[in-house]
């Protein structure tokens, strides 16, 4: 419940951009939090875990908090701004920032990535800016109820896979704490290993994410649950809260040699933590045909569309 005010004393200012830190965590959490943000990206959590590959930094501008980052694929961009009134971003604000990444990054098409459906569709935005829709960026977002549930003819194959898995594998489910976090690490690190995670860039840029999320299980406020099976970690995932309805899915990794484990570690991650909650998101699928698959076989109830807003000029 902190106020933007309260905090305004530890709040960077344009164009003094800080690095995110954990640190930053008390201050700027409740002020992404108090905007109420469906895009996955919009999250301290993220902004954290994938700090080293995006090398985010902050600052406040006019009437919003502006995310800087530079990533060795993308180079410099903005996030989407973060509003800290339910006003909307005024356009003068989003060319502040063009021109600053133009004259201080030679950034020769400045560009805010992944920016959500209200921004993109700002009549006044629209009118002074070109923009992109990036489909492989869209968030998958569940009815939580659906995926407890799993019920309907839809919802047949999974519980297929749910119920093969309960009749044939002995397992244990634990909530993660302090005691299994470590089994998890251990677990993550042979899961890399085994897709040879040093050759893949992208892939590993995901498990250095997982392990800075286990690392700073406790400080980052997540919640998750593993599976065990004959003693050893075969599955585990993380959430995270995105908004006051929405549970977010920052990390689910499973042994797929184990019969129906993903059904299972996706079903019971919704029925211990997203209960009283309406949705679950499930992130992007980053353009991969497979995982696009996976997540369209759950049947969103929606997506979460992104965009890229680049300076026309």
């Amino acid at each position: 419940n902190t106020s933007f005010e309260e905090v305004r004393v530890s709040i960077p200012a344009f164009p003094d951009f800080k690095p995110v830190e954990l640190t930053d965590r008390p201050v700027l959490h409740p002020l992404v939090w108090a905007s109420q943000p469906e895009i996955s990206e919009i999250c301290f959590t993220n902004f954290f875990i994938y700090q080293t590959q995006i090398n985010a930094a902050w600052a406040e501008l006019d009437d919003a908090i502006i995310i800087l980052c530079n990533t060795r694929k993308y180079g410099y961009f903005f996030l989407p701004p973060i509003p800290k009134s339910s006003r909307c971003l005024s356009p003068d604000t989003v060319t502040k920032m063009f021109e600053w990444l133009r004259s201080n990054r030679e950034v020769r098409y400045p560009r805010i990535e992944k920016a959500g459906f209200r921004l993109a569709t700002n009549h006044e935005i629209l009118t002074r800016f070109d923009i992109e829709p990036l489909r492989n960026e869209f968030d998958y977002v569940y009815l939580s109820d659906d995926l407890i549930r799993l019920e309907g003819r839809k919802y047949h194959a999974k519980r297929n896979h749910l119920s093969r898995f309960l009749k044939t594998v002995p397992h244990e489910i634990e909530d993660l704490d302090s005691t299994n976090l470590n089994d998890c690490i251990t677990f993550l690190g042979n899961w890399c290993r085994f897709r040879e995670c040093q050759k893949n860039p992208e892939i590993m840029s995901e498990c250095m994410a997982c392990y800075q999320a286990l690392n700073h299980f406790s400080e980052l406020d997540l919640f998750g649950i593993l599976i065990r099976v004959n003693g050893r970690v075969e599955a585990f995932s993380v959430g995270d809260r995105l908004n006051d309805r929405t549970i977010l899915v920052h990390i689910e990794k499973a042994n797929a040699e184990v019969p129906g484990i993903y059904a299972a570690i996706n079903h019971f991650f919704a029925r211990r933590f997203a209960g009283a909650d309406l949705y679950i998101n499930r992130e992007q699928d980053m353009g991969d045909d497979g995982l696009r698959k996976a997540k369209l076989s759950y049947y969103p109830h929606h997506l979460v569309e992104k965009y890229r807003i680049t300076d026309r000029s």
